[in-house]
């Protein structure tokens, strides 16, 4: 197995009794406080943490964690206003690198880890980025352990509405910039990148591309209908698909019910969004979840994590406040169960931050997913001090073994009601894989599976669960 590495989202999963009350402090970050636009989460020196890394006009800062909810500091040169910023291997060797972009365009620049959670010197990516779009993609799509750059290209008067895939071969990239491009499927009718996201939509083991396009008028005729392209990672490359419907705002991909299968969650004019997937990539039936309160629309990427750790994965969002539109909120919606979600979110202050950028994981490792926002220029994160009890619908009397595991995983439960559902969840909180268990032993195979950490959920035919954290070599 090959090293696994998550940018963002790096969540820590328990059990515990439904219905709690959440509960968040504030705390705001060592940082210099310059004008942030973007930040992503890794584990930047591979010690089992989650860090923070940013970019604004005059650097990169990165906070590295240290334990206990505290951070280092470590300032870079690479700089760039209004930018997107990326984490990604790009030289294969098991560590995420830094990438940004500018609302400028040109190329994509990076900053090369050197193993340990320090970075060397900026180099340049030859990608043909857009002068009108800054969004690009970093992700592994022909599995070669190298990640790949998806970013539209063209000039300002062609139009902007192809879409370079551009697949990085050799670890000389991280010093030439040199990357291979592939064909570019067209995004019809855009102008640009709005979004990227590189999320295994039908569950075959494979990284897909999911975009949304910008339509400036005048520029070109306009799509009629929103929607969200979708490309199938196929033998032959990536394949248009079904689009996916789309409201116009951000969106994300997880799974939020038992078929292992993501569904889509957007940001809608009132709350969210959520529209199931059926099979194979195909998506119906959406589902308004609004929320009241003095907050508008969520205008950042929907984020989905347990934050009350009942077993259901939660909703939050950026949002703009109603009664200060100068200010944005952090909005957090529980999981009812039955699709259901509460009408009234927990509302989270930010003041006037940045809305464009917030990620979730369990920063202080005490097993509760926590929030980060940028505020004034700075990362402020909000401690899931939320206080838990142990759930009483639980499976006591289930072991796996051997852990670490490599190759296979056994099971052995006693006192439970078959058939019993076993789903691994990915450090992106995703789940990779979904077994059925009929007996009280058996065992699963994980060879497949990259080596990393990992939540094993374990859920019988009464409804009573366990999470096991779990360790693949």
């Amino acid at each position: 197995m090959k090293p696994l590495f998550a940018c963002s989202l790096l969540l820590g999963l328990t059990h515990v009794t439904m219905g709690q009350a959440l509960t968040f402090q504030a705390a705001t970050l060592p940082g210099n406080a310059g004008l942030a636009y973007d930040l992503v989460v890794a584990d930047f020196n591979s010690d089992g943490r989650p860090d923070i890394a940013t970019v604004n006009q005059t650097g990169t800062e990165v906070l590295l964690a240290t334990g206990a909810g505290n951070f280092q500091l470590a300032a870079y040169s690479l700089n760039s206003s209004n930018s997107r910023l990326r984490c990604a291997d790009i030289n294969g060797d098991g560590t995420p690198d830094l990438l940004a972009s500018s609302s400028a365009g040109g190329n994509i620049r990076l900053l090369v880890n050197s193993g340990n959670g320090t970075f060397s010197g900026v180099v340049t990516l030859n990608v043909h980025n857009s002068p009108v779009s800054w969004e690009f993609l970093a992700a592994d799509f022909n599995r070669d352990g190298l990640a790949d750059i998806v970013a539209p290209f063209g000039s300002l008067g062609a139009g902007l509405g192809p879409v370079m895939t551009l697949f990085n071969s050799s670890v000389s990239t991280a010093t030439t910039g040199q990357l291979t491009g592939a064909a570019a499927p067209y995004l019809g009718g855009g102008d640009g990148l709005n979004q990227t996201l590189a999320y295994d939509v039908n569950a075959d083991g494979f990284l897909d591309l999911i975009t949304t396009a910008v339509c400036i008028p005048g520029r070109r005729p306009c799509p009629t209908g929103a929607h969200h392209n979708v490309f199938l990672n196929t033998p032959t490359g990536l394949a248009p698909a079904p689009d996916l419907p789309d409201n116009g705002n951000a969106f994300m991909l997880a799974q939020l019910d038992a078929d292992a299968l993501p569904d889509l969650i957007e940001a809608a004019s009132n709350g969210f969004r959520v529209t199931y997937q059926a099979a194979n990539g195909l998506f119906a039936n959406p589902q308004a979840v609004p929320f009241s309160g003095s907050v508008s629309r969520p205008v950042s990427l929907p984020r989905i994590a347990d934050f009350d750790q009942d077993g259901r994965p939660d909703l939050a969002g950026l949002c703009i406040s109603n009664a200060a539109p100068q200010n944005s909120v952090v909005v957090v919606q529980r999981n009812l169960g039955n699709g259901q979600f509460e009408a009234t979110p927990l509302v989270l202050p930010i003041g006037t931050g940045n809305r464009t950028a917030m990620e979730v994981a369990d920063f202080n490792q005490d097993g509760h997913p926590d929030i980060a926002v940028i505020d004034g220029g700075r990362v402020k994160v909000f401690w899931n001090t939320t206080v838990l009890a142990t759930r009483a619908a639980t499976l006591t009397q289930v072991n796996l073994y051997p852990n670490p595991a490599q190759g296979r995983l056994h099971l052995q439960a006693s006192g439970a009601a078959f058939p019993l559902q076993l789903t691994l969840l990915n450090a992106l909180g995703q789940a990779v894989a979904t077994h059925t268990l009929e007996a009280a032993a058996g065992s699963v195979d994980v060879a497949q599976l990259p080596a990393g950490w990992y939540t094993a959920r374990l859920r019988d035919a009464h409804g009573r669960s366990k999470s096991v954290p779990l360790q693949l070599q």
